[in-house]
């Protein structure tokens, strides 16, 4: 520090050349330096300001007050409170800038309650400070925060209509329209998702096209700016820029590295994007197995087919809209459900119009036998058994004893994770009894390096064929092929 600063002043006056220079260390230490040597209401000011920038929280909300005890000043009690909100402290917080306001109507004050209020919920009174800010001055995090809190509150049409006011005012964002309608949209989704609201149909197809065509037009640097900005996390804008189709793009932006993107969440089980989202986008509506096993189920002819499932799921929407009929075993007792997976599939199933059938598990119904007697219609039709879930050893171990004594039924056991310990005894009685057994090794979707197995037995080799075994005729796909169209009608 220049040894030429002697007076409180002269240390005053270093202080703030380097915090507007943003050199806010040394700006910390010339205002310390300056209060060692005189108490000063600004200085204290100064000192609480620079650590706010660095973070330092709790030292900057000591040195406000130490400058609100000397003189009660605006910019004082607009620093104090967001020190405290950043510290959690909310009700102080807004009672803090309530104070600055009383003394001077600043913009950026009303901004940092709006904030505050959102970050609690307090969506109706956010509205409200945003408002007042961006009339006072038009400012970016103003309208970001108004547009995302209208949102929040229900009032879709006036955040579209802020937005648009938004992009008439920053010409740079103008040019991006459709990402941020793909944001907003991913916002109005999440919004219906949470009040179970039928606009979410509707949701899913825009929000599939604006990504899509956002990925195509900008750069991942441009997403995820734009992302954060109605405050998004990076996972959750990850996850939307791989479900459409982002994937290399990712990498060979550099943001994102092969082994960070081992598991993209928003496909298992995930707070968001949901179940609901899966459901709802045929060309991410499939069963979670391997890749290679998905098209194995392509080339079956699934109308055909009753399926039993044991576990549910987004498989158990995919095969109600494509098999003949669909019985889903569901025991609620994962720990990632706590014990509600069986109400979101329902709500999901009247939010979708697909029809689920759940079954509660108990000793006699889980039963290959009890299954034949009571849910299919006749011996001699053709059965998929999905055995996924809990207890999957119990399940394939039964169902490989009965079939290997009844061998002449029609069915294909599909088991998930079968490279996992505890089902060799299963298998041996299957090579044994001259079972055909087919493997499928591979990633699934959603996961990158995580390689799996997904296996299919059966006494009829001829069923996992289809209705050709030439692969010249193996042309469907996922997504708006004939193949998830064509029962449509049953949904």
């Amino acid at each position: 520090m220049n040894k030429e600063l002697k007076t409180a002043g002269d240390f005053y006056a270093f202080a703030i050349a380097n915090y507007e220079g943003g050199n806010f260390q040394t700006a910390i230490e010339a205002f310390k330096r300056s209060l060692a040597l005189e108490d000063n209401w600004q200085s204290y000011q100064g000192l609480g300001s620079a650590l706010l920038l660095i973070q330092q929280h709790q030292q900057a909300i000591a040195a406000f007050k130490k400058s609100l005890a000397l003189k009660e000043d605006w910019q004082s009690l607009k620093g104090l409170g967001w020190g405290l909100h950043q510290m959690e402290q909310h009700h102080a917080a807004i009672e803090a800038l309530n104070r600055s306001i009383t003394l001077k109507n600043d913009w950026q004050s009303y901004q940092f309650l709006g904030e505050i209020f959102f970050k609690t919920n307090q969506f109706e009174q956010a509205i409200n400070a945003y408002e007042k800010s961006l009339l006072l001055e038009k400012d970016i995090p103003s309208y970001k925060g108004l547009i995302t809190s209208l949102i929040f509150s229900e009032r879709y049409d006036d955040g579209m209509k802020i937005l648009t006011d938004f992009l008439e005012y920053s010409n740079k964002d103008k040019a991006k329209k459709i990402l941020h309608m793909s944001f907003l949209n991913l916002l109005i989704y999440h919004s219906t998702c949470k009040q179970n609201k039928a606009k979410v149909h509707n949701n899913v197809t825009l929000l599939q096209k604006y990504f899509t065509e956002s990925i195509l037009s900008f750069s991942i640097e441009e997403i995820y700016e734009t992302g954060t900005s109605y405050s998004l996390t990076n996972v959750t804008i990850t996850n939307m820029i791989i479900l459409h189709g982002g994937y290399f793009k990712l990498l060979e932006s550099g943001k994102e590295i092969r082994k960070n993107l081992r598991y993209v969440d928003s496909l298992y089980q995930p707070p968001f994007p949901s179940l609901q989202y899966n459901v709802m986008n045929n060309d991410i509506l499939a069963p979670w197995i391997t890749l290679s096993a998905q098209q194995i189920l392509l080339d079956l002819d699934l109308e055909e087919y009753s399926v039993i499932e044991y576990g549910s799921g987004m498989s158990t929407f995919f095969f109600c809209k494509n098999a003949y009929k669909c019985f889903s075993y569901e025991d609620d007792l994962a720990p990632s459900v706590l014990g509600n997976w069986s109400k979101e599939m329902q709500r999901v199933s009247i939010l979708s119009g697909i029809e689920v059938n759940l079954i509660k598990p108990n000793k006699a119904n889980i039963e290959p036998k009890w299954i034949l007697n009571n849910l299919l219609e006749n011996s001699q039709q053709k059965i998929l058994i999905s055995i996924d879930g809990g207890d999957r050893e119990k399940h394939f171990r039964d169902w490989v004893q009965f079939l290997s004594e009844n061998n002449n039924l029609q069915v294909i056991l599909m088991l998930d994770n079968s490279d996992r310990n505890g089902f060799s005894e299963s298998f041996e009685t299957l090579k044994k009894t001259n079972a055909t057994i087919c493997h499928h090794y591979g990633p699934v979707y959603g996961q990158i390096n995580n390689i799996m197995c997904t296996t299919f037995c059966t006494y009829t080799p001829s069923l996992l064929l289809g209705k050709t075994s030439s692969p010249h005729f193996h042309n469907q796909q996922w997504g708006s092929s004939p193949f998830m169209s064509r029962n449509q009608s049953k949904s």
